[in-house]
């Protein structure tokens, strides 16, 4: 895996809220050349907004998108300017992290970086991002049958205040035995909550960034 380019953008407010995302372009094989975003910001309530908690402690949120080929991203401009670049869901990696400040957490998304520009790491493989994240929650894609993926169906299935929003989860992907990704959606009717796993393909998220 090569790096042909890359960049970084973001602001780390007064009050140490974190907001980062990292654009980096690989080639992957038979796919060829791909723009990938890293995507990173506190979990702290901002304007009213209380972010969801995968589970306590966790501080950071980071996610891992493949870039929509027919939005390209432009490595001269700044990321957060790029307002029709187009990342495709379902996200590759996504976690939150326990980490003791903004900066402790981007200086490990670097390294991780630098292990993808050498093709030590790589992206389109969850399990080699496991080691990293001993201590943090995964997100993103989870076996259909594991533990965690149970929990958090049955988390969703709670008659009363869900712990997740009606409709499709936009990060959260299971990945079942036949290998075929899947999304939860969960419905409410009354007092009745359901959740059902739909199988999904990667698409590009509409609107800007």
């Amino acid at each position: 895996m090569s790096h042909t380019s890359w960049r970084k953008d973001g602001v780390v407010d007064v009050e140490g809220r974190t907001q980062m995302v990292w654009a980096v372009r690989l080639s992957r094989n038979a796919l060829g050349v791909r723009d990938h975003l890293i995507m990173l910001y506190s979990l702290t309530p901002f304007d009213g907004f209380s972010p969801q908690l995968a589970e306590p402690g966790v501080t950071h949120e980071l996610s891992v998108y493949e870039v929509d080929p027919a939005t390209p991203v432009d490595y001269a401009k700044s990321l957060l300017e790029q307002k029709r670049v187009s990342p495709l869901t379902p996200c590759r990696i996504a976690y939150q992290v326990k980490a003791a400040s903004g900066q402790e957490v981007v200086e490990r998304i670097e390294w991780l970086i630098d292990r993808l520009l050498d093709g030590s790491l790589e992206v389109d493989q969850p399990s080699e991002w496991k080691q990293f994240f001993k201590n943090d929650c995964c997100i993103a894609i989870l076996d259909a049958e594991s533990e965690q993926a149970r929990r958090v169906i049955a988390d969703a299935s709670k008659p009363v205040a869900p712990a997740f929003p009606i409709g499709f989860d936009p990060r959260i992907v299971f990945i079942g035995k036949d290998g075929k990704f899947k999304r939860m959606v969960v419905t409410q009717d009354g007092a009745t909550t359901t959740v059902k796993l739909v199988e999904v393909i990667l698409s590009p998220i509409l609107g800007p960034m």
